[in-house]
């Protein structure tokens, strides 16, 4: 072989290599850390959903813990006054108590977000959980018929 051949033959044998190295090394390389930064990414989302969740339970406990101590009144006491001031009254068919700690509710076509935001109020601020619950649709759209069971914590 002459030089020129030899310089040629050199050349894409570097040209070749570098290519291969190319391939086999860089672009998995390259793709590697698109993927970890894509799954980063993901991933940070993920725990800025889950600190507003945190924040959002730690509010939720200050409140809880500085709500007024309510278990000096009776659990029949509490549910009528704030049935009343969610303007549930008129849905309350029948109330039963069951013992100190339970009592038993029929709600007959109630607004449902009332019912919801009634149910929040009252585990917020009174301690008081819902045990049992069966919700029937109403006869119109947005209310419910509701048997439940409650009771204070």
């Amino acid at each position: 072989m002459n030089p020129r051949e030899r310089l040629s033959l050199a050349l894409g044998t570097a040209v070749s290599l570098l290519l291969l190295l190319y391939l086999v090394v860089y672009v998995p390389a390259e793709q590697s850390i698109e993927k970890a930064e894509s799954r980063l990414k993901g991933s940070r989302a993920q725990l800025a959903r889950l600190q507003a969740i945190s924040d959002e339970y730690q509010s939720l406990s200050r409140r809880v813990s500085h709500a007024p101590d309510s278990s000096t009144e009776s659990l029949l006491s509490v549910i009528e006054k704030s049935s009343q001031q969610y303007g549930l009254n008129s849905a309350i068919r029948r109330i039963t108590p069951e013992g100190e700690q339970k009592v038993r509710i029929q709600l007959q076509e109630v607004s449902f977000d009332k019912l919801t935001a009634w149910f929040s109020k009252l585990a917020i601020t009174e301690g008081i959980s819902t045990e049992t619950i069966i919700v029937r649709g109403g006869a119109t759209a947005g209310l419910v018929n509701v048997n439940l069971m409650l009771k204070r914590s």
